[in-house]
């Protein structure tokens, strides 16, 4: 080991790892080092039940250990954590909004990144469930000047893990089917520290939402999910109280079932029963779309004859069929897209290449609402979504896998979508207004720069737009 200051320092840094071994020992883990970098840093594997969970320090920060009790309180923290989230499926797996589930992996440490003068780390993010795969850099560069980070660095891990989360959900990460169809360039990541306020996304969605993904779909109706994860309540802006009574509420009304520790949570019968149109089984996919929308064959008049989704006659229908048992327990959102940039493609290159991109548009509309809702061609290059038992955070998450894949489908056209989300009950109080306000809050992604997703639970009174059927005085390219 060769260390700068001899003798003492190669004392104080193997004292700081011995302390780093004790903190992690009690909560019965073990902890392997590895010198690396001619030790200037360390990487360290921490294991526990099978599972393991990697990181690195640097020898600066192990010679102050001893010395530290923040570093030492913090350390704990990541134990106890780690401790908990060993029970779970994966350490590594965690949910981003109510229904993406990421594997998240990280190369330590940091590497050198000489064209910014900063640092960073590698990720590797996978959707758990499509297999489509991010690779990333987080920077970490502004460790080195900010005090309060200095003084502890271990709270880059629930940081990174939320950064993550935060740009997957707001659409600023790119996924792709597999390592090689990925660009050479990474994905850029700002790694981000501060305090958020509460997002759109309800505790008790989440829990709801996290049971589910994490335990029964990951894995199966036994699978326990940590509930109480302190990252999740900073990812979310709430705190682990509200997160536990969450969890009791739903064990209340027979959503889950949680453990003597009242800490994990795994799903009941009814939760499954509600999330059941999420996973239809191989033969309702081949009848066609669920709830009374399934119930009728598809005749050839309901089809788009250039596009094959669903008709604007039969969306009228539908939607009428759909509202009079849409409830707090079985809501109904509605998912509208209008394409950006599409305009300028049937001025310049013509209607026959414009058919075609609404022709590839549709395709992948389609394939990613699949089982899961019912699409149609609304007018002109505007589609709608009917999603039966969704809620709110379910069919945004729905809505950004939309806008993400159009992104990439018709990139060499330089179309885009702006996609706008409404519930009823959750931001919609009266039946009739769902579709205007699904429409309104396209408006807003229209008007905030295109190319996103926004909720009517986001809209304000001065925001709004004029009626659905009235004239439209925003310009929608």
């Amino acid at each position: 080991m060769h260390i700068d200051g001899g003798f003492t320092g190669k004392i104080k840094t193997m004292s700081g790892i011995e302390r780093l071994q004790m903190i992690f020992e009690g909560k019965h883990l073990k902890l392997e080092p590895r010198e690396m970098n001619d030790g200037f840093s360390f990487y360290f594997v921490v294991r526990g039940v099978g599972r393991s969970w990697d990181f690195s320090l640097s020898r600066e920060a192990l010679d102050d250990l001893a010395a530290m009790p923040q570093y030492q309180k913090s350390a704990a923290a990541l134990a106890q954590g780690l401790q908990s989230r060993f029970k779970n499926l994966s350490p590594t797996l965690f949910l981003a909004g109510t229904s993406r589930v990421l594997n998240v992996e990280v190369g330590w440490p940091p590497q050198p990144y000489l064209q910014r003068a900063a640092s960073y780390v590698r990720a590797s993010v996978q959707d758990f469930n499509s297999k489509e795969l991010a690779l990333c850099l987080v920077l970490t560069s502004h460790l080195q000047s900010r005090v309060e980070l200095k003084a502890d660095p271990f709270r880059i891990h629930p940081a990174l893990v939320n950064s993550i989360r935060r740009d997957v959900e707001e659409g600023k990460i790119t996924f792709y089917s597999s390592e090689t169809a990925h660009p050479n360039t990474l994905q850029e990541i700002e790694l981000d520290f501060a305090a958020h306020p509460p997002t759109d996304i309800s505790p008790h969605e989440y829990v709801r939402a996290k049971v589910f993904w994490l335990g029964f779909r990951a894995g199966n109706k036994d699978t326990p999910v940590w509930i109480a994860d302190p990252w999740d309540a900073d990812y979310l802006g709430t705190s682990l109280p509200e997160l536990r009574q969450q969890a009791e509420i739903l064990e209340a009304h027979d959503y889950v079932r949680l453990d003597e520790s009242r800490e994990f949570a795994s799903v009941d019968k009814r939760l499954l029963r509600e999330m059941a149109p999420l996973e239809p089984s191989r033969e309702a996919e081949q009848a066609g779309p669920v709830g009374e929308i399934a119930e009728r064959p598809d005749d050839p008049a309901d089809l788009d004859s250039l596009l094959g989704l669903y008709n604007r006659g039969r969306f009228d229908r539908d939607l009428a069929g759909l509202l009079p048992e849409a409830s707090a327990q079985v809501p109904l959102s509605v998912i509208m897209v209008d394409l950006d940039g599409f305009k300028q493609v049937n001025d310049t290159q013509g209607h026959p290449v414009g058919d075609e991109v609404l022709k590839v548009v549709a395709s992948h509309v389609k394939a990613t609402c699949s089982g899961k809702a019912s699409c149609y061609r609304y007018g002109g290059d505007e589609m709608v979504i009917l999603l039966k038992n969704y809620s709110v955070g379910e069919a945004s998450a729905l809505g950004e896998r939309i806008r993400s894949g159009i992104e990439r489908a018709a990139i060499k056209w330089g179309v885009t979508a702006s996609v706008g989300v409404a519930c009823f009950p959750h931001t919609t109080e009266k039946q009739e207004q769902l579709l205007a306000d699904a429409d309104q809050a396209m408006y807003k992604a229209k008007n905030a720069g295109r190319n996103r997703v926004c909720t009517a639970q986001a809209l304000t009174a001065s925001e709004t737009s004029p009626p659905l059927n009235g004239p439209r005085t925003t310009r929608r390219e």
